[in-house]
């Protein structure tokens, strides 16, 4: 299963390409730094399963590690060139969007490579998984979004202009994002129109359906029906990627609460010889 993005204690996190930083932005649109990535300039943000940030350092050819604190740590730094969009698989793997080598990268969780698919043109491209672990691209320099099956052979999904930027909603729908304009895309390729606007540095939803997207200084929040709002507003001109926190599965929910029971359980039992009295 999926994490569920959502805005869990205002846990919107945005990189700083310009500063060097990443900041985490509370509900109500307010920041405070989180981390620092050593004047390498980070571009996209992606979070694992366990709730740490990765990040796809542009300048350095890494991709940076940052634990619940912010604390930093190399995941990767070989056979990168140009690192840009993140994503991750239901079994933990992170697939690097290597531009500059016309590449998609694979890591397992211990940061081991490999060539996942390849490419015929050097262009940027944005990387999302669908609810049943297909991956998407939005190859911009073909304006094409591709569809991978497991062994990173390549179809056609659909033809759309200048698309460097998608992301999925909960609903399962596609939303990709060309420039200037933001398309709805459904499972058997047919596209709309869904609103104006563009992105730096990705997208993402929380679970109620809401498209967070940046550019330039600010944080613009999309409605389901795609009506605009300001979300917040960055210390910066070059604001460069976005993530929403991931909240535990259900299923980690409820092992949490039934530990949780048993502990007090244990703590009320009465001892052996001092028996509790009525």
């Amino acid at each position: 299963m999926f994490l569920v993005a959502t805005v869990v204690n205002g846990q919107i996190f945005v990189a700083d390409y310009q500063a060097d930083e990443i900041y985490k932005f509370n509900a109500n649109g307010s920041y405070t730094p989180f981390a620092q990535t050593a004047n390498f300039q980070p571009q996209y943000l992606a979070f694992d399963r366990q709730g740490n940030l990765y990040a796809s350092i542009v300048v350095g050819n890494q991709i940076q590690k940052f634990d619940s604190h912010g604390n930093a740590s190399v995941f990767a730094n070989t056979g990168l060139s140009q690192p840009e969009s993140l994503a991750f698989d239901p079994n933990g793997n992170l697939y690097v969007a290597n531009m500059a080598n016309n590449q998609i990268l694979k890591y397992d969780s211990a940061g081991h490579s490999s060539v996942f698919s390849s490419f015929d043109i050097n262009a940027a491209m944005g990387l999302a998984f669908d609810s049943g672990g297909t991956l998407y691209g939005a190859l911009g320099g073909a304006s094409e979004i591709l569809k991978f099956d497991s062994n990173g052979n390549q179809s056609v999904f659909v033809h759309i202009g200048s698309c460097y930027n998608i992301a999925f909603a909960p609903n399962g729908i596609l939303y990709a994002e060309d420039g200037s304009e933001i398309w709805k895309i459904t499972p058997q390729g047919v596209i709309s129109p869904f609103a104006s606007g563009a992105t730096q540095g990705g997208m993402s939803f929380d679970s109620a359906g809401n498209l967070y997207t940046v550019q330039y200084n600010h944080i613009t929040r999309y409605d389901p029906q795609g009506n605009a709002s300001v979300f917040a507003t960055g210390p910066s001109t070059y604001l460069s990627g976005i993530a929403i926190a991931p909240v535990p599965e259900p299923a980690a929910c409820t092992l949490l609460a039934f530990s949780l029971c048993a502990l007090l359980a244990r703590r009320c039992r009465p001892r052996s010889g001092n028996p509790t009295s009525l």
